[in-house]
């Protein structure tokens, strides 16, 4: 037998015999120092009755960085502590609460020991036919836990030495599908590593077309698009960040085994093609793949990216598909309370395929989980990787300009793909690039000019919906508004759900008492990334335009800035510094007229009622004031000018359009009032005021959505109509 010191700081000791085969009597393990002054003095207690639930060793090997049973590439780290858990039958369950993986449950007569070690790992582990079932670059540290059932005898547990020789006894390495199918029930084995998991199969990623019209341009009224398209994949996707494997026996021939996102954390995935693609099978370029997908009628050959564009292109485009894999992974796996599983299969040991299985296993240990998820034999709990086009997110690609060309195939032949940080695609012609590039990246678009981009040519876009719906009656405009953050505030986090409320997405009284619940319980918001969207179709967006859309009535400038002012309260939280005198500014008619005969922001602090502010809450009541006049000046102007446009169209064949001078002068008229706008749009229309008000202007009927997500946790609201979608993904 092996023997082993056990000691406390106390002085005192005790040998423990270990059987000759067990993991740590083969890693030469001396002897465990407890950092409990009188532990020695408590082991002899039953294990129920002691209270010590925790306890730190540590370790001493007769040789540093030793090596840990047969495995290769395998050791224990040098100087590192041995830690020792203890989980009674009050505790209910062996793990935290994780509603996608089976309860381990504690029963009265049970309880378990965890034996966690510190170890290290070489990739080279990998080559052998073993691992952890993560696959590890390099060498990385590597926490390794077991579990050991400790059942009762007469209503009496042992003492607590007898169930810690137990438990050091049943210390095993879940590392090749020989130990996976000779693991007893009773035992259960965590890996913990950072490194990834990978899955190849074929994904399906939707896709959602934003097609925009700009206002120095001709429109064209020919133009056709696909709005909603799915893009097929074929390759892997690896998802990787600090991971778990988690494998135990729930019966003698049942084995389950996952891998866990631990909490807190965040994942990321990465998605490598395969010839696979969907699409023609002449065209091996990604961003070719996609616009095919969005243009059937047009040759792919007519698309302009070629030549050294190729690999850059596709290099950007593949980071807005893994920015776009990783949300959905995260969304689907949150982790914030405990760790959870993000990969869960239970495999019949029983089943005649053993050569199958065991291939499956061992390809899984090595991290590439693809076999063991076409095991016949294997059923899927969960898998975050193939569940993720359940979650709604996809590409959303913005089609700048494209109604201002003659067609669609000299669109793309001029155009080139810009891709952001929140994983959107924007294809644009090449001149215009600069518009929404980064200086610096060719191929990068800046978020920020992108949102500046998108608001500029929406009214645009809506605009020529209105007028170019005579020809294509299914045209349907989208506003979107996005926004991410590496640390958001609360105050900002408040914003974004004031958004959802606008909409009409967060409007349950409990859903917003919970997310104020979650505001306060967070200092901040990690990796906090917001994406709101709303459709309107061209009789919707008639609405937008004027106050009686069958007789073309436009509305009054008191009645827009009121409708301005309305959603502008509905988004200031009246907590924030200054919110309630901002509140107050606008809801004040006396307080509002006196700013409009005034005229002049710096002359506000001669208004009676604002003379007393601060100077900082006196600009924001200004900035309010510009944002809402210059939003009705806008409408005002391009109203009358689309009601006299439409007004001719009456009178005229629509095969007449562009050949008609009396409606080209008038579009000419139009599109210089558009182009004012676009000069001018202002950086409240930008943000979340810009698509509240839209809403606002253009009725409820309209499908809107929105996710908000932070740190692997994310919530999808989504309105069709009256369809109402919330839910925690």
């Amino acid at each position: 037998m092996a023997q082993i010191q056990i000691a406390d700081k106390n002085g005192n000791s005790t040998i423990v015999d270990l059987r000759d085969d067990s993991l740590l009597a083969k890693g030469r393990l001396l002897s465990l120092l407890s950092q409990t002054g009188s532990f020695v003095d408590e082991i002899q207690e039953p294990i129920d009755k002691t209270e010590l639930a925790e306890i730190t060793f540590e370790a001493a090997y007769s040789s540093p960085n030793a090596s840990i049973g047969d495995i290769a590439g395998l050791s224990a780290e040098a100087n590192a502590s041995v830690d020792v858990s203890i989980a009674l039958p009050d505790a209910k369950t062996l793990f935290a609460n994780d509603p996608f993986s089976p309860e381990i449950v504690i029963k009265p007569t049970e309880c378990w020991i965890g034996i966690s070690l510190q170890a290290s790992v070489d990739a080279s582990v990998n080559a052998t036919g073993e691992g952890f079932g993560i696959n590890v670059d390099g060498t990385a540290g590597v926490g390794l836990t077991t579990y050991t059932k400790i059942e009762s005898t007469g209503g009496r547990f042992p003492a607590l030495i007898d169930g810690l020789k137990m438990a050091l006894d049943g210390v095993h390495l879940a590392s090749s599908s020989a130990a996976l199918r000779n693991l007893p029930v009773g035992i259960v084995c965590t890996n913990e590593i950072s490194g990834s998991v990978t899955f190849a199969g074929s994904y399906e990623l939707p896709v959602s077309v934003n097609a925009l019209a700009s206002a120095d341009l001709p429109f064209e009224y020919a133009i056709k698009v696909q709005p909603e398209v799915t893009l097929g994949l074929s390759g892997s996707v690896a998802i990787s960040g600090d991971l778990m494997v988690r494998t135990y026996k729930i019966a003698d021939t049942v084995l389950c085994l996952g891998v866990y996102k631990k909490k807190g954390t965040v994942l990321a995935a990465s998605f490598t093609t395969s010839a696979g693609i969907e699409l023609d099978k002449d065209s091996t370029i990604l961003a070719k793949k996609i616009l095919a997908k969005i243009f059937p009628d047009v040759d792919s050959t007519a698309i302009g990216i070629g030549g050294d564009d190729m690999a850059s292109v596709d290099s950007a485009l593949k980071a807005s598909i893994d920015h776009n894999f990783s949300a959905s992974v995260n969304g689907s796996c949150t982790a914030v309370i405990s760790d959870e599983a993000a990969v869960i299969y239970q495999v019949d040991l029983s089943a005649r395929n053993v050569e199958a299985t065991d291939a499956a296993l061992k390809s899984a240990l090595q991290g590439d989980w693809t076999l063991l998820s076409r095991l016949g034999n294997a059923k899927q709990i969960r898998n975050v990787v193939i569940d993720a086009k359940e979650n709604k997110r996809g590409l959303t690609i913005n089609l700048f300009g494209l109604y201002n060309s003659a067609a669609s195939s000299t669109y793309l032949q001029s155009c080139t793909m810009l891709c952001d940080e929140n994983g959107h695609v924007s294809v644009t012609d090449k001149t215009n690039a600069s518009r929404i590039r980064f200086a610096a990246t060719p191929y990068a678009a800046d978020a920020d000019k992108v949102r500046l981009a998108l608001a500029q040519d929406f009214l645009v876009t809506a605009s020529y919906s209105v007028v170019a719906s005579r020809v294509q009656p299914a045209i349907t405009i989208q506003q979107s508004y996005f926004l991410y953050a590496n640390k958001m505030s609360q105050q900002t986090m408040r914003d974004q759900i004031s958004i959802g409320a606008a909409l009409g997405l967060i409007r349950d009284d409990d859903e917003r008492q919970l997310w104020d619940q979650t505001v306060a319980a967070n200092s901040e918001f990690a990796a906090a990334r917001i994406f709101a969207s709303a459709k309107y179709d061209a009789d919707k967006a008639l609405s937008l335009f004027f106050a009686d859309a069958g007789l073309r009535q436009p509305r009054t400038r008191a009645q827009i800035e009121q409708i301005g002012r309305d959603t502008m309260i509905s988004l200031i939280d009246a907590g924030d510094p200054g919110g309630s005198q901002r509140r107050t500014a606008l809801a004040s008619d006396s307080i509002w007229d006196a700013m409009d005969s005034t005229g002049n922001v710096n002359a506000f602090v001669t208004i009676p009622q604002l003379s007393q502010l601060p100077p900082p809450t006196l600009g924001a009541i200004g900035a309010d004031w510009i944002a809402i006049r210059w939003w009705a000046d806008a409408m005002l102007n391009v109203a009358p000018k689309l009601a006299e446009l439409l007004a001719l169209l009456d009178t005229i064949s629509p095969d007449g359009f562009n050949s008609n001078p009396i409606f080209t002068e008038k579009v000419k008229a139009f599109r210089s009032v558009l182009g004012d706008f676009a000069k001018k749009t202002h950086a409240s229309f930008v943000g979340g005021w810009g698509i509240a008000v839209v809403f606002a202007l253009a009725g409820s009927n309209s499908n809107r959505a929105m996710d908000i997500s932070w740190s692997g946790m994310a919530k999808h609201y989504e309105s069709n109509d009256s369809v109402m979608v919330n839910q925690v993904l």
